[in-house]
């Protein structure tokens, strides 16, 4: 299980054995607001309170001490992650800018720009996001109650 710390520290956590086994800083993080680790276990994605994501390879070792990748197409706070079934799209957003939502390729690492091509002020303020479960949709709620299907 991993957490982050107000700090920008990111912790593993030993369920079992009840104790933290790792630490690292969230390089260039000013607060780490958001985690996401893939299906697949092996990649951690980060949300800062800057609007960047950092993403850090996991092994049986741990976490990277530093990220290998990052990307900064929010300038808000990160407040929501989500990895897609297969782990191959991610979605991203920030409750404090109207349309503030992402979603990136991830073996690429690429932003699709396209996404998610409704009209500027439809959305209003992305709250929480989720993909189905075979990936074949993807739901976002907002700040009005209202959910958007894609």
């Amino acid at each position: 299980m991993y957490s982050a710390g107000d700090q920008a520290e990111i912790y593993q956590w030993d369920v079992g054995m009840r104790k933290c086994i790792g630490r690292v800083q969230d390089t260039g993080a000013f607060n780490t607001t958001s985690l996401a680790l893939s299906p697949s276990g092996n990649l951690l994605a980060t949300g800062s309170k800057m609007g960047s994501i950092n993403f850090y390879s996991v092994d049986e070792g741990g976490i990277s001490e530093t990220p290998f990748k990052s990307l900064m197409n929010l300038t808000t706070a990160i407040t929501h992650l989500d990895f897609n079934h297969t782990g191959e799209l991610l979605s991203f957003s920030s409750k404090w800018k109207k349309n503030a939502i992402k979603l990136a390729h991830i073996p690429s690492y690429t932003v699709y720009q396209n996404f998610p091509g409704v009209a500027p002020g439809v959305m209003k303020y992305p709250f929480s996001g989720g993909f189905s479960h075979k990936s074949q949709y993807y739901a976002c709620g907002n700040d009005e109650g209202k959910c958007h299907l894609f």
